[in-house]
This record gives C-alpha cells, structure tokens and sequence, in this order.
C-alpha cells in the first residue's frame, strides 16, 4: 500500500511539462521572457526541452521574447496563439514545426532555415495562418503552407515550397510627385512583392480618375526596387497621382495620392523652335549649357545630347516632349517638328 501511495503522488506532482505518452508540454500563463520561469505553466521553461516530442504553445494575449538563435529538431512543435519574437536565427528541421494561428503574430529578426536535417528526407514546416514577418533570409528545402501573411525582408531561396493561399502582400516604402520642369515625375519603391503584375499610374481629372500608363512590377521579389515614371502632359496647377498596384489573380490595391504643383513659367523660360535651312533646331532658355533630351508620345527617349542655344534636332516629323537640365532647374516643352 505504501508503495502505491508513493506513487500516485509521484505522478501527482508531475507538472505540464511531463511527459505525456512520450510528448513533453510547455504552456505560457504570461508574457515576457522566454527563459523566465514566471511565464510558464508551472514554472517550467523549455530552456533544457528534450530534443524529442516536444509542444511548446504560445497562448492568447501572451508575448514571449528569445533572446539568442533557436536550433531545435525531432518532432517538437511550437503553436503560437498571441506573439514569439525570435530575436536571432531560426533553424527548423527533423520534423520541426512552427504553426502561427490566426491572430497568432511571429517574428525572427535573423535568418530562417528549413532543413530536413542530416540523413533524415522530412523537412521542418511552417505553418502560418496568423501573421509571421522574417527579417533575415528564408532558405532551405522545406514547406510553407497556410493562409496568413508572411513578410520576408532577406532573400527567399529557390528552394523554399510555397502551398496553399500563403501570401506575400506588396510593401511599399515610398511614393512621392514632384515636378520636373514642364513634366511630373512620380517615383516610388517597394520592399516586397509577391505575384505582382504592376503598377497603374492614374490622375485625379475633373473628380475622375483617369489612366495615364503603366509599369510592369516583378512578379515575386523580396528586396528594395525603385520604380518611376513620367507625366509629359500633366493638368495646369495641382496635379494629383495615386497607384493601382495589380496582381496576376486581378487581386488589386490602391496606394496615394500623392500632389505635385508645377510652377509657372514665363515665355523667355520657354522652349522654343526654330526652322532653317531645312533643320529644325531647338531654342533653350539661358545661356548656360545642359542636357537635352527628346522623347516620343510614348516616353521613349529617343535623344539625348549636351548644347546650350540653340541644338540641332535631327529627327523625323512627329510630336515629342522636349526637357533640357542645367545645373540650376529643367525645363520642358511639347514640340510639334
């Protein structure tokens, strides 16, 4: 009988970090650190975790910070309910699972790596159906799956699988209007981009928005890009741009607006023409020398050379957009030659 008793209250004392049919548990009660044993059901951190059958969850309205790289394999399994900040590296492999639920928040500020590990052919996985956003790199041969966001800042490495509705959203870091000489040039960079198509410029016309072109994006990217493109013809006083950002799917979204005001310019400021002997030549303002450069309706550049004056224009008859840039200022002008 005593020895029975004695072991009922062995298995008694046995907290949620026990082993259960072989799983060990750990559970968050409250937020702070990871290495903090007030933060943990029962006292018990998973710092000195066995390396086999090991669940970790991160529950509701908990916030649990690592500090330092987190290398962990053999079927153990993190479930992050409220927020897991990784501050380091990330390896996850030999059936290594992390699954960000929904409204579960998770962020490694290093690099990723999913590796099946050495003589073992199953990967680790992550599971996002919340919200995870990865600093560094995300690289290796294994899967990311679920319907959430992930936001890589780093390289994504070709070997990574990507299933299910898993998405990369546009990011965008900037979008500015600003006039150049006669023209508006609008200028914008992304952080990442995922089945991005494009970019549709439009302006505000008579409370209309109107499409004034286009530029291709880079389907899946992650990384700066810097893109620009612009207005030869722009409204006279505020201009207004705003940036329809369009997937592959038709999926859409809207960025801006943004303005930009040209200021007015007086006729000796003007760009001029002047015809003799058969050639056309182009009259710029000032005596200072600078750059000319002539484009087509399209926005082709289809000339560029240094002068001051008076430059010899040798092109077909045709309608172009005309702008020359000094040290000082640019002006610019629609020409019929």
């Amino acid at each position: 009988m005593r020895n029975i008793l004695l072991l009922v209250f062995f298995f008694a004392g046995l907290t949620t970090a026990a082993f259960v049919q072989g799983q060990t548990f750990y559970s968050t009660i409250d937020s702070g650190n990871w290495n903090d044993t007030e933060n943990w059901e029962d006292g018990v951190t998973p710092v000195d975790m066995p390396n086999n059958d090991v669940d970790i969850t991160i529950n509701e309205n908990d916030s649990i910070f690592k500090d330092g790289d987190f290398d962990a394999n053999n079927d153990i399994e993190i479930h992050v309910y409220g927020i897991l900040i990784i501050d380091g590296d990330l390896t996850v492999k030999n059936r290594f699972v992390v699954n960000v639920h929904e409204g579960g928040y998770f962020n490694v500020t290093g690099d990723v790596q999913i590796d099946a590990g050495q003589g073992n052919d199953n990967p680790g996985e992550l599971v996002i159906d919340g919200m995870a956003v990865f600093n560094g790199a995300l690289c290796g041969t294994g899967n990311v799956s679920g319907d959430g966001y992930l936001v890589v800042d780093g390289e994504v490495c070709d070997g990574i699988d990507f299933s299910d509705d898993i998405t990369l959203p546009i990011e965008l870091l900037s979008f500015s209007a600003s006039p150049s000489g006669f023209a508006v040039e609008i200028q914008w960079s992304t952080a990442s981009e995922t089945n991005n198509m494009g970019f549709e410029i439009q302006r505000l016309n008579n409370n209309q928005w109107e499409v004034i072109g286009f530029v291709d994006g880079n389907y899946n990217h992650n990384g700066e890009l810097n893109y620009a493109f612009k207005d030869f013809q722009p409204l006279e006083g505020v201009n207004y741009y705003r940036l329809k950002q369009m997937d592959y799917d038709g999926a859409y979204e809207f960025f801006g607006p943004v303005a930009a005001q040209l200021p007015g310019k007086s006729p000796e400021e003007e760009i001029k023409l002047m015809r003799a002997h058969g050639s056309v030549y182009v009259l710029v303002p000032g005596t200072d020398a600078g750059k000319m450069e002539v484009y087509d309706i399209r926005g082709n550049r289809v000339l560029s050379q240094f002068g001051n004056g008076q430059i010899h224009v040798p092109l077909p008859r045709g309608f172009y957009i005309v702008t020359f840039t000094t040290g000082k200022e640019t002006f610019s002008a629609r020409v019929a030659l």
